[in-house]
C-alpha cells in the first residue's frame, strides 16, 4: 500500500501535465492505477484509481462543494478546492474555499451545525485570527480552520473543512 500512495502524486502529476487524458500503470506488486485528467491550467478534475480504493481532485470553476452529513459552505463562499477519497476504510473530502465572513462567523456556522446534528466539538484553538475546531460523532468526523486574508483568498476569510467517514 506504501508503494501505491508514493506512486500516486507522480502519475497525477503526469496526467494532469501530459496531452494524454488518462494513464495506467501496474505496480510491481500487481496493483493497477489509473490517472485522467480533465484540466484547462486553472481549474480541472483529476482523478486516481486502485484496486483499493478512488481520490478525485477538483480545482477551480470545476470545484465543487460536495460535503458529507450534510455539511454546506458558508453562504456566499466560493469553493477553490475539493479532493475527495474513498477506499477500504472510508471516505474523506477535503474543501477549501473562501469567504467574506469572518472566521468567528464560519466557525460559529459550522458549531451550530455540530450541536445540531449530533457532533460534539472535540476541539478547538485559536492562534491570532485563526480559529480552529473538530467535531466527532461516531466515527464520522470534521475539522474547520478558518483564517482571514491567507495567501490565496484575496483579502478574504479562508476556510479548510477536512471531514471523514468510517465504512
Amino acid at each position: 500500500m506504501k508503494k501505491t500512495l508514493i506512486l500516486l502524486l507522480p502519475i497525477a502529476a503526469l496526467a494532469a501535465c501530459s496531452n494524454e487524458k488518462s494513464s495506467t500503470i501496474t505496480t510491481p506488486d500487481g496493483e493497477t492505477v489509473t490517472a485522467t485528467s480533465d484540466g484547462d491550467g486553472d481549474s480541472g478534475t483529476y482523478k486516481v484509481e486502485t484496486d483499493k480504493g478512488t481520490t478525485t481532485v477538483t480545482t477551480g470553476s470545476k470545484a465543487t462543494s460536495d460535503l458529507p452529513y450534510g455539511l454546506t459552505i458558508y453562504p456566499g463562499g466560493k469553493v477553490l478546492s475539493n479532493i475527495s477519497s474513498s477506499g477500504e476504510g472510508g471516505s474523506g473530502t477535503m474543501l477549501s474555499y473562501a469567504s467574506n465572513a469572518s472566521p468567528a462567523d464560519i466557525v460559529a456556522h459550522y458549531k451550530k451545525f455540530a450541536a445540531d446534528n449530533g457532533f460534539k466539538i472535540e476541539g478547538e484553538a485559536s492562534v491570532n485570527e485563526m480559529m480552529t475546531f473538530g467535531a466527532k460523532k461516531g466515527e464520522d468526523v470534521f475539522q474547520i480552520t478558518a483564517q482571514p486574508d491567507a495567501a490565496g483568498s484575496d483579502g478574504k476569510t479562508s476556510v479548510m473543512v477536512i471531514a471523514g467517514m468510517s465504512g
